[in-house]
């Protein structure tokens, strides 16, 4: 007879989608200090999109530019499955986001791991 899968582990699940491995393990870090799940993270935008369309997660936190390439094709999936979403930028605030984008927060890189903790229990507690 078969085992039965193990449990799910406890918490909600992020997906993280982050280019540089630095931000990212920062990012991971300080999602798991905040008890979530990450899922990934994805580092480039293929990978993203496989996530965003067949994973289960909660919430996600995506870095606007994966080596130059826009992660907007990523957001449209998670606007379409009603997931809420943060965006991570080294750019600055002057950023012209596609309107779609626009109510989601935006944090400056580097982000500190208590900043990014608050926003995804926001979008979490919408």
């Amino acid at each position: 007879m078969a085992e039965p899968p193990p449990p799910r582990p406890q918490g909600q699940r992020i997906l993280l989608v982050e280019d540089e491995a630095l931000i990212a393990l920062d990012a991971e870090d300080a999602l798991l200090a905040a008890g979530f799940v990450v899922v990934g993270p994805a580092h480039q935008l293929a990978g993203a999109l496989k996530l965003a369309e067949s994973a289960e997660f909660d919430a996600a936190v995506l870095d606007i530019s994966l080596a130059g390439v826009m992660v907007w094709p990523v957001a449209d999936i998670l606007l379409a499955r009603k997931i809420p979403f943060v965006l991570l930028t080294g750019f600055g605030r002057g950023l012209d986001l596609p309107p779609a984008c626009r109510r989601a927060p935006l944090l400056a890189k580097p982000v500190k791991p208590d900043e990014l903790k608050a926003a995804v229990k926001i979008l979490l507690a919408r």
